[in-house]
């Protein structure tokens, strides 16, 4: 087993195989004392070898972060209803980098969303993979960056952007129809009802626009 932290050996990670006899530990804060405790573990209750007990200071940081996150990749944004998007990615960080090597931290995902190519965007954590808005516009594009954060407070940059756009709102959709042929009737199978409205042709109710001059001029 390794034991290690500032001051005591707090955090303990136990090794797999009696024949590893190196490991490295990432993600120690720079210039600071660390106290390492190394001992031969028993899965016997209170039969580890006696530990032994080093000391050492990490080096200076140069201005650099001493590990990056990468960013998620595969962002995908899908609607599948009015006012909801649900949004998933994969974390290309391994939990290990490589063979007896620990990465220690716990992650959590910071996405953030917002109209396309608007001021004012939202942000919300996730502790997995996916995630769910809801409350969102009908009939709006979306934009939404997903980045990592580490309990260390390191986080990688945002994630490539994705662009969803959520399906209109059947309820409040005005038919296109109904626009185009209040300017355009003899375009739109409208016939003259009255001699004052204009109805659909083969169909009632009258529209409700319609003029005495237009009438009369159709009817000359």
């Amino acid at each position: 087993t390794v034991s290690y932290g500032v001051a005591t050996p707090s955090r303990r990670i136990v090794i797999e195989g009696a024949n590893t006899n190196s490991f490295t530990l990432n993600r120690l804060e720079p210039d600071t004392d660390y106290v390492f405790a190394v001992g031969a573990y028993n899965e016997a209750e209170g039969e580890d070898g006696e530990p032994v007990l080093l000391s050492a200071r990490t080096l200076p940081s140069d201005g650099t972060p001493a590990f990056s996150l990468w960013p998620p990749i595969a962002v995908r944004a899908h609607s599948p209803s009015p006012g909801v998007v649900t949004v998933t990615w994969e974390d290309p960080n391994p939990e290990q980098d490589i063979e007896n090597e620990i990465d220690g931290t716990q992650r959590h995902y910071l996405l953030q969303y917002g109209i396309y190519q608007s001021e004012q965007l939202s942000k919300m954590r996730s502790n997995s993979r996916s995630i769910k808005l809801t409350g969102l516009l009908p009939g709006k594009e979306y934009e939404i960056a997903v980045k990592v954060v580490g309990d260390d407070g390191r986080e990688s940059p945002w994630s490539i952007r994705d662009i969803v756009l959520t399906p209109p709102d059947p309820t409040q959709e005005v038919s296109r129809y109904d626009w185009e042929c209040d300017f355009e009737k003899d375009m739109c199978g409208m016939r003259n009802g009255d001699g004052v409205h204009w109805i659909r042709a083969g169909g009632t109710p009258p529209a409700d626009s319609g003029a005495n001059e237009i009438a009369n001029e159709e009817t000359k």
